[in-house]
């Protein structure tokens, strides 16, 4: 066991059913520190269990009390410099500038924020580890910290929102330049995104990747003899595109039965005005959104599904598709983000970003023909699962990263 404790922080988790995928990661992690403190921004009502040696801290950075202009005195000299590395690096669409006073707002929280956590780690241990679970506030006032020499070792994990400009506000992700500098190290969930990081120049030595991991909870139930069935699994967001398997199915001339997991998002009034053009060939099932994660598990491992289908437009590395090949299930998904890392012809089939919808259907009728539907195929999807994306393999390679070696 290593000697170091380590501090996770993160949105939410344990609390509510957000970072589902985080559970699986904190049970690998817990057993190889003497202690791990978790400290969430967002609290709720509902909380998960958690491993004996796990200590909450809550940080609530809804009630974060600070005087703005008070920071700015104290801390003068920080900002000054952050703002200049900023300007060095900023785009050249000058959106820095043309938002300058809620960047500035918003560091000043980061810094209330940093001295906030300085109170709650009280004398931590000068090897303990200091992990943003993302690229955001928590990762901004971890760097606040280092560069005080209040912390000595910060890493942090950049997923999707917290990685891509696109996903910005403004389009434009603040403070890289001063958070690389100060972070030890940095993990993007994907190749494609330490590719992203590293295009900035900004420490690329410090930049590397590191998959997340699934559990083993075995194969799901399959019989060739049923309805060819699609199963698509997340919220109603419009980066999901969801609605859009509804232009797929009218493409396909047999039926079809389509079970969606997940009713509730930005996109929802879309989504059930599109199903109600769906043709009488397809068979429609709508469940809720699951607040326990392990009962999507088991949706996923006690259903018959012959393909698992993900549409967004805007992906980091999806777990839904880790854990749709760990059951042996077939998948096709857009190639955005690092879904092009997780799928090969073993495992399922590629398609565009800005795909056709009756070229996925003829795509979709050429699988349900083919030998990559059938009970074969699926233990080659299962065992590449086990030799990629496995969570025992994945997690203790994060670790030795963690620690240095």
């Amino acid at each position: 066991m290593a000697s170091e404790n380590l501090h996770l922080f993160t949105m939410s988790y344990p609390y509510g059913n957000g970072e589902p995928f985080l559970e699986t990661e904190l049970n690998h992690l817990a057993v190889k520190f003497k202690k791990v403190f978790i400290y969430p921004t967002t609290i709720s009502s509902e909380k998960r269990n958690l491993p004996p040696n796990v200590e909450l801290r809550d940080l609530e950075t809804s009630k974060l009390q600070y005087s703005t202009l008070k920071i700015m005195l104290s801390n003068l000299g920080m900002i000054l410099g952050v703002h200049s590395k900023e300007l060095s690096k900023a785009n050249k669409n000058n959106t820095y500038l043309k938002h300058f006073r809620e960047f500035n707002s918003r560091f000043c929280k980061s810094i209330a924020l940093a001295n906030k956590i300085e109170e709650k780690i009280g004398s931590a241990g000068k090897e303990d580890i200091f992990y943003s679970f993302w690229m955001n506030e928590s990762a901004e006032a971890l760097a606040v910290l280092k560069k005080r020499k209040r912390i000595k070792k910060f890493v942090f994990r950049a997923n999707g929102f917290d990685l891509y400009d696109v996903q910005a506000r403004y389009n434009y992700i603040a403070f890289r330049p001063f958070i690389f500098e100060q972070a030890n190290k940095m993990f993007a969930v994907a190749k494609k995104g330490s590719e992203y990081m590293k295009a900035f120049n900004i420490y690329p030595e410090k930049i590397t990747h590191s998959y997340f991991g699934t559990e083993d909870h075995g194969v799901s139930v399959f019989n060739p003899a049923e309805k060819f069935t699609i199963f698509t699994c997340s919220d109603l967001r419009r980066i999901k595109r969801v609605d859009s398997m509804v232009d797929i199915l009218k493409n396909i001339d047999f039926p079809v039965k389509w079970i969606h997991h997940g009713n509730k998002g930005d996109n929802e009034k879309v989504f059930y005005g599109k199903v109600k053009e769906l043709p009488s060939s397809v068979e429609f099932v709508l469940y809720e959104r699951k607040d326990n994660y392990s009962d999507v598990l088991q949706f996923f491992k006690n259903n018959h599904f012959n393909l698992f289908v993900l549409l967004s437009s805007i992906e980091g590395l999806p777990v839904s598709l880790i854990e749709a090949i760990s059951f042996g299930i077939p998948v096709l998904a857009t190639d955005v983000g690092g879904v092009s890392e997780v799928i090969d012809p073993e495992n399922g089939i590629l398609i565009e970003k800005d795909f056709d919808p009756g070229v996925v259907a003829s795509k979709i009728v050429a699988f349900s023909k083919s030998e990559m539907n059938s009970v074969e195929a699926r233990k080659k999807v299962r065992t590449d699962w086990e030799k990629r994306f496995s969570a025992k393999n994945n997690y203790e390679n994060f670790y030795q990263k963690l620690i240095g070696h």
